[in-house]
């Protein structure tokens, strides 16, 4: 008879961290932290470093460039976790899902997001930071937009939506009837694409009325 020794299953590096604890900004009115989103792919977890630059007035080069996140908050309890400065933080699954599909495989990306970014739990820095928005958002390199995943038809939706875009930015077209719709390389409506589109804009990014 042979014994078995079972070793139990490794714990999350993520689990076993401290939690992390948001240290005071330079200034409320001028400083803000940005995202740093360590490489990865797949179902491995986030990492992220958050560092400090300031915020910029428009026509002025940032200090360090940055994209911006505007999306949902969705349940805003926070039940998932990941990595932030080598210590635990929690974040809300709408978020976890976003952060999956904007880092890259093999670089960092540096992004502003509310979520990461902000104290929340500091009323008058969250305060201050809420009243720099414009600023922050104007000052990004871009600003991407997570409605959420994939499903059904979505990309379906995404790519009709992309031809009526083409076609108003270029036209004076503000109303298709089925001649022009045909004329334009669009479905007719009632089809399959109409249908994803449709169910994208009503995803809660466009009906919120307090989104970032």
């Amino acid at each position: 008879m042979s014994l078995t020794r079972w070793r139990s299953p490794p714990t999350s590096p993520v689990l076993e961290s401290p939690d992390f604890r948001y240290g005071a900004l330079k200034s409320v009115k001028t400083s803000i932290r940005l995202a740093k989103i360590k490489p990865g792919c797949g179902h491995k977890g986030i990492t992220i470093e958050l560092i400090e630059s300031f915020v910029t007035v428009p026509g002025q080069r940032p200090q360090i460039e940055y994209d911006a996140l505007s999306y949902t908050w969705g349940a805003s309890k926070r039940t998932k976790s990941i990595m932030c400065n080598g210590r635990r933080l929690a974040v809300t699954p709408t978020l976890i899902e976003a952060l999956h599909h904007f880092r890259h495989p093999d670089h960092e990306v540096i992004l502003w997001i509310d979520q990461l970014c902000i104290c929340q739990e500091r009323v008058l820095e969250r305060n201050a930071q809420v009243n720099l928005m414009g600023d922050i958002f104007a000052g990004a390199r871009k600003v991407s937009v997570w409605l959420g995943p994939h499903s059904g038809d979505s990309k379906a939706g995404l790519q009709l939506a992309k031809q009526l875009l083409s076609i108003t930015r270029y036209t004076n077209v503000t109303h298709l009837d089925s001649v022009q719709l045909e004329a334009n390389g669009l479905p007719r409506r009632g089809h399959r694409k109409w249908m994803a589109l449709a169910a994208i804009l009503r995803r809660p990014w466009f009906w919120r009325t307090w989104i970032v």
